[in-house]
């Protein structure tokens, strides 16, 4: 029974969380033969032959090549693809970790790892997209996207969390079967080559990586004066501490005015727009800002 860390582990935990934070906030261009072949294996592992590829520059993008060509793309392969491959791992892997971890050990590696990994990538980066998208496609394309089913994706170096978690459990004395070693390799690979995929039977459509991400000190999508996020297609995020924002209370502080933050729902967004109004030495600023004081 592993109960402890050695100093020479909780290093390697370290450099494991700072690796893989680098994979999943990375903006250099994929490495395409890389990302085929790593999709590929998974499909060949859940019994299915190697699809097409079609390279997009953005999730958005990907997202309005399906709903062009949603007639002719076949099954959705998520759901399949997590619950014959992921989601039985996991329960194998699972086993392994109560009979050869010691419960705070478990406990501590979940944590750690959560905190800096699924918060950081999944939570932050990945969710925040998500919703974008969702809201961003719904509104222009009603119900014709809902029936795509968008939950239809994986977030690859965004969603490594799980995978990353029992690899370094294998690599401190976890011992797993072969085949488990096998399929969980495949998965981290598939991590580590790719951004967002969208799997069908015959098809699957892949985004590139942005091409510009900023972050606050606390890992946030964040950027006062730009995009926090863009992409090659133009397709940008803008975001205050991880609050995704409309672009102009970023771009063009200067239009905010009492009434359009007495017209924002958002109570969040709405004090972001009043903490935007900001202190300085001017003294038109100032009485801007004193009368906003009454919102």
């Amino acid at each position: 029974m592993i109960s402890n860390l050695t100093k020479e582990q909780e290093l390697d935990l370290q450099n494991t969380i700072n690796k893989w934070l680098d994979i999943g906030r990375s903006t250099e261009r994929l490495n395409k033969p890389a990302v085929v072949k790593s999709i590929t294996n998974l499909y060949k592992a859940n019994g299915n032959k190697k699809p097409m590829f079609w390279f997009c520059d953005s999730p958005l993008q990907c997202s309005l090549a399906m709903h062009l060509f949603k007639n002719n793309l076949g099954n959705n392969l998520a759901n399949n693809l997590l619950h014959n491959l992921r989601d039985n791992l996991a329960n194998n892997l699972n086993n392994n970790l109560r009979n050869n971890l010691a419960n705070n050990l478990e406990n501590n590696l979940e944590n750690n790892l959560e905190n800096n990994l699924r918060n950081n990538l999944r939570n932050n980066l990945r969710n925040k997209i998500a919703n974008n998208l969702r809201n961003n496609l719904e509104n222009n394309l009603e119900s014709n996207i809902r029936d795509m089913k968008f939950e239809n994706y994986f977030g690859g170096s965004q969603w490594c969390y799980w995978n990353v978690f029992y690899d370094f459990c294998n690599k401190i004395g976890v011992p797993y079967n072969d085949k488990d070693k096998e399929l969980l390799s495949l998965w981290i690979e598939q991590s580590k080559e790719c951004y967002w995929w969208f799997p069908f039977e015959n098809i699957v459509f892949c985004s590139e990586r942005p091409i510009e991400l900023n972050l606050d000190k606390d890992g946030k999508l964040h950027h006062n004066t730009k995009p926090a996020i863009s992409f090659a297609d133009g397709y940008k995020l803008y975001s205050i501490h991880g609050i995704i924002v409309p672009s102009w209370i970023v771009e063009y502080p200067e239009q905010i005015t009492k009434e359009k933050i007495k017209q924002e729902k958002n109570e969040t967004i709405k004090q972001i727009m009043f903490n935007r109004i900001g202190f300085d030495n001017n003294k038109e600023t100032l009485e801007r800002y004193l009368d906003l004081l009454e919102v």
